[in-house]
C-alpha cells in the first residue's frame, strides 16, 4: 500500500459502527497501556499511606528521622500537582509530535525514576522534586492514555475500552494502599516503581495509535496499525475509517497555527472545553480529594483502621468500575455519570453532616461506624461514573485537531484544582475541622450536576464526527 491514501467523504460501513469480532492484539495493547494507568493511581494515593510513616518519631519507620510539620506534609501531598506550570506548554505538542507510544514510554520512565529516588535518596528536599517529576509523568499519562484508548478502537468498542482503561485506577489504588500497609518505606516507594517498569517492558510490541501516525504522515504505517487493531476483514472499511482520520488530521494541519485561538472560535469546540472543565469539575470537586489521599488519617483520628478502610474502599471502587465496564454500552455514559454526582453529593453533605455532629460532641464516638458508611457508599457512587468515564468522556468531546489541546487544557485544569484542594485541607482542618471541606464539595458538585443534566450530550457508541454534530445542534 503506498503512503498516498485516497481521502473520500464516504463514511465508514455500518460494520465498523456496529458489533466488532474478537481481536487479541488490540487487547494487548489496552492491557499494556493499563500498566502505566496504574502507575500513575499509585502516584494519587501515595501520600496516604506515607502520613503516618512521616508523623513518627522513630528513625527506623521515618526515613527523615523526624516528624514533619503541617506545612511540610501539605507541600509534599500537593507538589505532585503543580506539574501543569512545567508540561502545559508542551503536553499536547509532544503527544501529537511523538506519538501516543512514545509519550507513554516517557511518562513510564519518569514514573519508575522518581519512585527509585526517594526510596534510596532521603531526603526531604529531593522527595519534594521527586514528586513534581512523579506529577509531571501524571499529566502525560492521563492525557496520552485517554487518548491512545480513544484512538485504537472503533465507536461500537470506545465505550468499553474506555472503561477498561479507568479500570486500572482502582486496581492501582488498591495496590497501592495494600504494599502501603505492609511494606516498609523503601519497599514501598520500589514497589510502586514495577507498573511502569512492566510498562515499559510491554510497550515494545504496541502499536501506537493510527491517528497519532496519520499526524505524522505515516500514513502507510497508519493502515498497517488499523489492519492490526481491526477484525473486519475487508479492506475497504479500513480504507474508509483511514479517510475519516485523514480528513480530521488535514482539519488539524489547517488549524495548527493560533490553535488555542481556533480552539475559541470554533462553536462546537468551545463548547467541548467548557463541558470538558465541567466534567473535570465534576470529578475533582465531587469528594475524591478528600477520601484518597486523607481518609486513612481522618480514620485513625477516629480511631479507626485507616489502612483497612482504605483497602476496603480500593475494593469496592474496582468492583463498581468492574461492574460499569459490563453495563456502560446499554446506559450510557451521561447516566452512570448523573447517578454517580447524585451519591457522591448526598455522601459528602452527609458525612459533613455527621463530623459537624461529632465536633459539637452532640453524637456519641459509638457511632463512628457511620462516617466509614458513608465513604463506602461515596465510592460506590464515585466508581460506578465519575470515576471511571469521565476520561473517556473528555477525550471523545474534541475533533482530532484540537483534541491533544483541549485534553491537555482541561486536564490541567483538573491538576490545579487538586493542588489547591490537597494543600489546603490539611491547613483547613487544622483550623475549622473537615466538616466545611465536604460541604463545600457537595455544593460545587450540586452545580455541575445540573450543568451536566442539561448541557452534556450522550458519548456511547458514537463516532467523533457524530458528537461534533450533537454539540453544534445543542446550544
Amino acid at each position: 500500500m503506498n503512503n498516498e491514501v485516497l481521502v473520500t467523504d464516504k463514511k465508514p460501513s455500518s460494520r465498523w459502527l456496529g458489533k466488532s469480532t474478537f481481536n487479541w492484539y488490540i487487547y494487548y495493547c489496552s492491557f499494556a497501556a493499563i500498566w502505566l494507568n496504574i502507575a500513575a493511581s499509585v502516584n494519587l494515593i501515595w501520600i496516604s499511606p506515607m502520613i503516618s510513616v512521616f508523623k513518627s518519631d522513630d528513625p527506623n519507620i521515618n526515613p527523615l528521622g523526624k516528624p514533619i510539620s503541617t506545612i511540610h506534609l501539605s507541600v509534599l501531598t500537593s507538589v505532585s500537582f503543580l506539574s501543569p506550570l512545567l508540561t502545559t506548554p508542551t503536553l499536547g505538542k509532544i503527544s501529537d509530535k511523538f506519538g501516543r507510544k512514545n509519550s507513554m514510554i516517557f511518562s513510564a520512565t519518569l514514573t519508575a525514576l522518581s519512585y527509585l529516588t526517594i526510596a534510596f535518596v532521603p531526603n526531604f528536599y529531593i522527595y519534594c522534586i521527586c514528586r513534581l517529576i512523579a506529577g509531571v509523568a501524571k499529566d502525560y499519562v492521563l492525557v496520552n492514555c485517554g487518548i491512545y484508548s480513544n484512538e485504537i478502537t472503533e465507536p461500537s468498542r470506545r465505550g468499553r475500552f474506555g472503561l477498561f482503561f479507568t479500570l486500572a485506577f482502582p486496581l492501582g489504588y488498591l495496590y497501592g494502599y495494600v504494599i502501603g500497609a505492609y511494606a516498609a518505606f523503601r519497599l514501598f516507594n520500589i514497589l510502586c516503581s514495577l507498573p511502569a517498569v512492566v510498562h515499559l517492558l510491554l510497550c515494545a510490541f504496541i502499536t501506537d495509535s493510527p491517528v497519532a501516525l496519520a499526524l505524522n504522515g505515516k500514513q502507510a504505517e497508519a493502515l498497517r496499525a488499523l489492519e492490526k487493531l481491526r477484525d473486519s476483514g475487508q479492506e475497504k472499511d479500513l480504507e474508509l475509517e483511514l479517510s475519516a482520520i485523514l480528513r480530521e488530521v488535514k482539519s488539524k494541519a489547517e488549524n495548527s497555527s493560533f490553535q488555542l485561538k481556533n480552539l475559541w472560535n470554533n462553536a462546537a469546540s468551545r463548547k467541548a472545553l467548557l463541558l470538558g472543565l465541567v466534567v473535570i469539575l465534576s470529578e475533582k470537586c465531587c469528594g475524591i480529594n478528600f477520601v484518597l489521599p486523607f481518609s486513612a488519617d481522618c480514620f485513625n483520628r477516629l480511631n479507626l483502621s485507616g489502612n483497612t478502610v482504605n483497602i476496603l474502599i480500593a475494593v469496592i471502587q474496582f468492583l463498581g468500575f468492574l461492574f460499569s465496564t459490563c453495563i456502560v454500552n446499554k446506559v450510557g455514559k451521561k447516566r452512570l455519570m448523573i447517578f454517580s454526582m447524585i451519591v457522591c453529593i448526598l455522601s459528602m453533605l452527609s458525612m459533613g453532616c455527621y463530623l459537624f455532629l461529632h465536633s459539637k460532641q452532640i453524637v456519641s464516638s459509638n457511632l463512628d461506624w457511620l462516617s466509614v458508611v458513608c465513604v463506602l457508599v461515596f465510592m460506590i457512587g464515585y466508581s460506578t461514573g465519575l470515576g471511571c468515564v469521565e476520561l473517556s468522556i473528555l477525550c471523545e468531546l474534541f475533533p482530532t485537531q484540537f483534541r491533544a489541546l483541549g485534553v491537555t487544557l482541561a486536564v490541567t485544569a483538573g491538576v490545579l484544582i487538586s493542588f489547591i484542594s490537597l494543600f489546603a485541607f490539611p491547613i483547613v482542618r487544622e483550623s475549622f475541622g473537615v466538616y466545611p471541606v465536604l460541604w463545600f464539595y457537595g455544593l460545587i458538585s450540586s452545580v455541575c450536576l445540573i450543568i451536566v443534566y442539561f448541557k452534556l450530550p450522550e458519548t456511547t457508541g458514537k463516532s467523533f464526527e457524530k458528537i461534533q454534530s450533537l454539540l453544534e445542534e445543542n446550544k
